[in-house]
């Protein structure tokens, strides 16, 4: 029995049909555009850029190719490649195009007055597995950690901000999933960075680096993860932000150089959704734009009140992005898997020439009271069905 990807005659042009093997035909794959190095194509997985072809044997007198049953290219002159010929080299394919699966290539080879069917399978594999947080390996207690100092946390969250050692601690109640998850708490009196006047109160992880998450200019970016508030309780603190006042972060995008384009807003009013951009942080500058969600569904302009999240229940967001200083982004947001902010074009979500990169806990206005927050099931990826 041949093998699937060998080539076999379904026509003879002079009206004579018979099976015969002909390895000499096989689709091959290369990474250079001169073709070296070529492999089978057959059972190979695929990412980025590379370069298909059936190889120049003598008698060739046409090839088509075909992508899951749909023609690509026709070539009547070797070299005979999938994506056509430019100066001597090989077109490239760029993988990315299609999705991440399985997929087929067949090649039409007319050779020797018979025309030749070659099919080959192949994975498509581009998107990097999400990168998710998991507490279950640290032992319930304080992480630990001076201000402003960075260290590992688990390979993904990379560095913390915060007063005391007990600021940030693993829990084991409440969970979103698994059995432990992450409290940040913050005081009066406590100081977000070492020098500050005491302005802010700040108990944050974070991590940059990012790579094949946060690309910069139009890359793309889901993020998920879960968020709890504790209402009152008795000897206890609740999470208490600053009343009437946008500075109230429980999560951000971060963009270096003390610029959020993407804040997580809770407040006492309720919760809200700002982004923003572009090439400064002034409001009168043409660069610079916000969209502010509030509301079931709702878009509307900077300074809109919120819409209240329940106490003492996790609540998952999902954050869809494309990130541009130019005003061609794009954002969008779940809750509890509903589409509370359907996909906004046109959006200025990064600053020009800074990085993005992911923060969580608690950053507000210095407030007379104490407060805290949990966190949970963080998870960034190229899609959204990765981090729901």
């Amino acid at each position: 029995m041949p093998r699937r990807d060998y080539i076999t005659p379904v026509a003879r042009l002079s009206g004579i049909s018979r099976f015969k093997p002909r390895p000499d035909l096989r689709l091959q794959v290369s990474s250079s555009a001169d073709r070296s190095s070529p492999v089978w194509l057959d059972g190979q997985t695929l990412t980025g850029t590379r370069y298909v072809f059936v190889p120049d044997t003598t008698g060739i007198t046409g090839v088509s190719f075909y992508l899951d049953g749909t023609l690509v290219q026709t070539e009547a002159n070797a070299p005979w490649d999938y994506q056509g010929t430019t100066a001597g080299n090989a077109n490239p394919w760029d993988t990315t195009a299609v999705a991440d699966g399985n997929h087929t290539i067949r090649a039409d080879v007319t050779a020797d007055g018979s025309v030749y069917q070659t099919q080959s399978s192949l994975n498509v594999t581009n998107l990097p597995p999400a990168a998710q947080n998991q507490w279950e390996s640290f032992a319930v207690g304080n992480i630990g950690a001076s201000i402003s100092t960075a260290f590992i946390v688990d390979n993904f969250l990379s560095g913390n901000q915060y007063a005391a050692a007990d600021r940030m601690q693993v829990v084991a109640s409440p969970t979103y999933a698994g059995s432990k998850a992450a409290q940040y708490y913050v005081n009066t009196g406590d100081w977000a960075l070492s020098g500050d006047t005491n302005a802010s109160n700040r108990a944050e992880s974070w991590r940059s680096g990012f790579t094949g998450f946060f690309n910069g200019e139009g890359s793309s970016t889901w993020v998920g993860f879960s968020v709890f508030f504790p209402g009152p309780v008795t000897g206890g603190i609740q999470y208490s932000p600053y009343p009437n006042d946008d500075w109230n972060f429980v999560a951000q995008v971060h963009g270096g150089a003390g610029q959020a384009c993407v804040q997580f807003i809770n407040r006492a009013e309720g919760f809200k959704l700002k982004v923003c951009g572009g090439s400064s942080t002034n409001t009168s500058d043409p660069g610079f734009h916000r969209v502010v969600l509030f509301g079931s569904n709702s878009v509307t302009g900077y300074g809109s009140a919120g819409y209240p999240l329940a106490a003492d229940t996790w609540h998952r967001f999902i954050l869809g992005a494309k990130w541009s200083s130019t005003g061609t982004g794009e954002i969008e947001l779940w809750h509890n898997g509903v589409n509370v902010l359907p996909r906004q074009t046109g959006q200025y979500t990064m600053y020009t020439g800074l990085a993005n990169y992911w923060k969580q806990g608690i950053y507000r206005k210095a407030y007379s009271t104490s407060s805290r927050v949990f966190h949970d099931d963080l998870r960034i990826g190229s899609t959204k069905a990765q981090v729901a």
